[in-house]
């Protein structure tokens, strides 16, 4: 049933079949302690699977955060947010998630090399993913984790993207959807605004912030701060010292969507937009998810 890979981790072999509905084919690719498959259901549609590497010391918190993926996601259903279909565990206890198989590159991909985004793409990319995040706050869900790796554009759909890995979302009405201890980081570093980076309680803010981050790096080639793991000083700049403006660094983007994303971009949580509704509004931008 398993095999080794060439970098030593134990995979599953093709033609495996999961919960008795799901064959495995290959290996799309591998994340910390996880691989995801291409993979095929009964009827022979294709799907992808992420199941957990069975390294016991990632197991117990690996595979709450995957089933709360699924739940979250599960309950969500937007043109672009990853569909969710299924989740299971192996007899050996590690969980696996059935999402729609996505074919495309992460948005993290596309920025590589390049000295910036053109406009006419990054406005078509930023109000999707403020339309999935507004669709996510509707019920109640964050997301946490906004950045450019967990925004994948589609192939062969003319600038279509979904918004993937709720894994450490939060369910806000749901006291018990909690899997991270308090006062632990979680997220990605030059993305996570300043209270998230002192461990305070995940909100709406939380995303406004992970939104304007990214579409600041879309529209002038970097990310608000440079932060780097392990690095102190460079985090305690990140929360205290002022991004550069958007239009000073590139003059050419629309004024509504430079005051817009700076104001996502501010230190203090009150002093950015109430929801991502109003960033949407006030970045001229809800006319772009339509």
């Amino acid at each position: 049933m398993t095999h080794r890979a060439p970098d030593g981790r134990e995979t599953l072999r093709p033609g495996t079949v999961l919960g008795g509905r799901y064959e495995l084919r290959y290996v799309l690719g591998r994340g910390g302690s996880s691989v995801v498959y291409a993979a095929r259901d009964e009827q022979g549609a294709d799907v992808a699977v992420k199941l957990l590497d069975p390294e016991p010391e990632h197991r117990v918190i690996e595979r709450q955060r995957l089933l709360r993926e699924a739940r979250l996601t599960r309950s969500l259903r937007h043109r672009s947010i990853v569909t969710v279909r299924d989740a299971g565990e192996l007899p050996d206890g590690r969980a696996y998630l059935v999402m729609e198989r996505l074919r495309g590159r992460t948005l993290a991909d596309r920025m590589t090399g390049l000295f910036w985004m053109p406009i006419d793409e990054a406005l078509s990319i930023a109000g999707q993913l403020l339309e999935a995040l507004d669709c996510a706050h509707e019920v109640g869900i964050v997301h946490r984790d906004v950045n450019p790796a967990n925004i994948v554009l589609l192939d062969g759909e003319e600038g279509g993207m979904k918004l993937i890995d709720f894994g450490i979302g939060r369910d806000l009405g749901n006291p018990q959807s909690r899997v991270t201890q308090p006062d632990v980081v979680v997220g990605t570093l030059g993305y996570m605004a300043p209270e998230a980076l002192l461990g305070d309680e995940p909100s709406v803010y939380s995303d406004i912030y992970g939104a304007g981050a990214t579409i600041y790096e879309m529209l002038t080639g970097c990310p608000p701060h440079r932060i780097r793991a392990g690095d102190v000083r460079s985090v305690l700049c990140a929360m205290l010292e002022p991004v550069e403006a958007v239009d000073r660094v590139r003059p050419a983007v629309p004024p509504a969507l430079a005051e817009g994303v700076m104001c996502a971009l501010s230190n203090r949580p009150p002093d950015r937009h109430s929801s991502i509704r109003e960033m949407a509004q006030a970045c001229d931008l809800w006319s772009m998810a339509a």
